[in-house]
């Protein structure tokens, strides 16, 4: 019954082998990019590594638009959910093992090298070709300024491209307009996110068979193609609904669902992406997004920041008995 679902929702909202929810979202995270000054500027390639990119947004900075729109505000989803695809192509960690039988079991590293030229670049690139006032962007304020036609690029959830093709939200929807791929990659490779929600029934439930009954509904093919069309809602874990004509129709603009579907496949081949299987997960994306954005904003470099995340992680996980070193 779980073959119409895409793969990664499943590994996701699984645990030891057993699905413990119903999935009814997928989602990651690609560029999207404004066609018109693209060729404006002469750029005809889309930037594949990261020094392509910076590349490109030197090429593209103020003629006219800024270049960029990301996340810069503090928050366990909001600048580090962005960063961390930065975070992976530059070879750093958040921990150095994920396996709970290794000694260095969730041994923080976010003061390798590697990880602090993630978060040098990310803050360069934020200061440098972003709109001013970004360093305290999240996900509704940097998408905003792209419908609005503010920026000629955006990092941003999959889902947006329903809400960016959407005449009555944005003023960039038109095909000839709107283009996207995938995140870079960095010497480490590429590493998009992948997030999935899912529909669950506590254990102490009293209504189980009327949440059973709800959860098969919400989660059927034809409730979930109907979100899409009724919707600016594209991002469905059913295969079948990705097939649908209608479907094509309406969210298969330039390129959108094949760098879609290459993002999600990336994303599956890695293991992990934020630590959110941790209880203490909060804790942790709230320290590390609050001096990733004292970094963003000036106000501490780099290798300090970075540092003192480190020790404000260990000192989470060491609280939690975690911690083996």
């Amino acid at each position: 019954m779980y073959d119409d679902f895409y793969a990664s929702t499943i590994k996701q909202l699984s645990s030891g082998g057993t699905l413990y929810a119903a999935p009814f979202f997928i989602a990651t995270q690609i560029m999207y990019y404004r066609k018109d000054v693209f060729a404006k500027n002469g750029i005809t390639k889309m930037p594949d590594t990261f020094d392509d990119f910076w590349k490109v947004c030197e090429a593209i900075d103020g003629k006219p638009l800024k270049a960029l729109a990301t996340r810069g505000t503090r928050g366990p989803t909001m600048n580090v959910w962005n960063w961390t695809a930065w975070l992976y192509a530059f070879g750093g960690e958040y921990f150095k093992s994920y396996d709970p039988k290794s000694p260095d079991y969730l041994r923080p590293m976010l003061d390798d090298p590697k990880s602090i030229q993630a978060a040098d670049f990310y803050a360069r690139v934020m200061q440098k070709f972003c709109p001013e006032g970004a360093v305290n962007w999240g996900w509704q304020e940097s998408s905003r300024a792209f419908k609005q036609g503010q920026t000629a690029m955006i990092q941003e959830g999959s889902p947006f491209g329903g809400q960016f093709m959407d005449p009555k939200q944005s003023q960039v929807a038109d095909e000839k307009l709107l283009g996207c791929f995938l995140i870079p990659k960095g010497p480490n490779g590429r590493h998009s996110p992948s997030a999935s929600h899912g529909w669950a029934i506590p254990k102490d439930s009293k209504k189980k068979e009327a949440a059973w009954l709800f959860i098969t509904w919400a989660t059927a093919p034809a409730r979930q193609y109907r979100s899409t069309i009724e919707q600016p809602n594209p991002m469905i874990p059913r295969d079948s609904v990705w097939k649908r004509e209608d479907y094509k129709k309406k969210y298969g603009w330039g390129n959108y669902i094949e760098t879609v579907n290459a993002a999600l496949q990336n994303a599956g081949e890695w293991s992990h992406y934020l630590p959110e299987f941790l209880p203490e997960y909060t804790d942790i994306g709230n320290e590390v997004s609050r001096l990733l954005q004292e970094v963003i904003g000036g106000q501490k470099n780099p290798d300090a920041a970075m540092k003192e995340a480190n020790e404000a992680v260990a000192a989470v996980i060491k609280r939690a008995g975690y911690y083996k070193s």
